[in-house]
């Protein structure tokens, strides 16, 4: 189960990654406030420079994780109504795929309560 947990995030990432990165000024998305924490709060460039393709990957991981957990800190939020419509599946995809994670594991330790 971890190993699709891993999968998806992954996956999810990608698409996160370029939603944001495929338009012509980033300050008008999620990438606005990479790299966080800033001393200052937006992006001044319009484009990526400065940010390795590391960083963006490890910033768009963290808020899927922290989606799809439903910690959702804050520091990285979504811009656009694409960006808030994706999110807003995304919580319920993540919702469910907990729900029928622990409903599995409740399976599974029932299993080996005494009668």
């Amino acid at each position: 189960m971890v190993i699709t947990y891993y999968i998806i995030s992954h996956a999810v990432t990608g698409v996160w990654i370029s939603m944001g990165q495929f338009v012509p000024d980033v300050r008008e998305t999620w990438i606005r406030r990479i790299p966080v924490p800033r001393d200052v709060g937006m992006r001044v460039d319009p484009t990526l420079n400065g940010i390795s393709p590391q960083s963006l990957y490890i910033h768009a991981l963290y808020f899927v994780v922290n989606t799809i957990s439903h910690v959702a800190i804050g520091d990285i939020t979504a811009v656009t109504s694409s960006e808030r419509v994706f999110v807003a599946i995304f919580i319920l995809f993540g919702t469910f795929m907990y729900v029928f994670l622990y409903g599995n594991i409740v399976s599974i330790v029932s299993d080996f309560a005494p009668d």
